[in-house]
């Protein structure tokens, strides 16, 4: 179907990109080339209590969402193994479906991820706008946020925050799941762990039960429903 045809198509160009392969130099074969200081700085896409996220360009005029997070934030608020852990799951997925992380820079302030741009914005924000759509649309976006979850669940990861808010549209349409600040590496095994938003938790998270990968399929029927009413 389309979906697949689209998953083929982009994953060609995916796999060009690599942060983890090294050449003979030891140097990372296909890492970003440039520096914090060679990107140029375009408007603000957005603004948090974390910092900011703006576009930028580098000098061979790719773009990309730049997002900037404060230290002071990061340590005020203990999350610098948070922070760790959503750079490593980053680093090792590789989906068309999923927003790519290309660098990570920091200075003696913040600390910067360079990510994939979506500039169609957030789905919440056409679900506010009490935007329909289509029967076909929502199917299609219903079947790409299940080979998001398929693709990570095979590797052993769990996201535990599926919201609207959390999906952005890339400027072709299509979805791509982004925040991975609670996925966590969990290889089939159980949680007790209590996290996500509040509006979308799953009864057995909420109750403190121990759960399993399975309660993010309530996570998905929710958004389902969110999309097709």
């Amino acid at each position: 179907g389309p979906i697949h045809s689209h998953l083929q198509e982009q994953s060609k160009s995916y796999d060009k990109i690599s942060l983890t392969k090294n050449d003979d130099k030891g140097q990372k074969k296909g890492a970003y080339p440039f520096k914090l200081g060679h990107l140029e700085k375009g408007r603000v896409l957005g603004r948090g209590s974390f910092g900011v996220v703006r576009i930028v360009s580098d000098p061979d005029k790719n773009v990309y969402a730049l997002k900037m997070i404060s230290k002071l934030h990061v340590v005020a608020h203990s999350q610098q193994a948070h922070h760790v852990s959503e750079k490593k799951v980053m680093e090792q997925m590789n989906h068309p479906f999923l927003v790519k992380l290309y660098a990570t820079f920091r200075d003696r302030e913040n600390v910067y991820m360079l990510l994939e741009l979506c500039n169609g914005g957030e789905l919440f924000t056409l679900l506010r706008a009490h935007i329909c759509f289509p029967e076909r649309t929502a199917q299609f976006y219903a079947g790409s946020v299940a080979c998001m979850f398929e693709y990570m669940h095979s590797r052993g990861i769990i996201y535990r925050d599926l919201k609207p808010e959390n999906l952005l549209i890339d400027g072709a349409g299509y979805l791509k799941l982004t925040d991975f600040g609670f996925a966590k590496e969990t290889h089939g095994k159980t949680t007790y762990t209590l996290c996500g938003t509040p509006d979308y938790l799953s009864p057995e998270i909420l109750t403190g039960s121990r759960w399993h990968v399975f309660v993010e399929y309530y996570n998905r029927s929710y958004l389902h429903m969110c999309i097709k009413i």
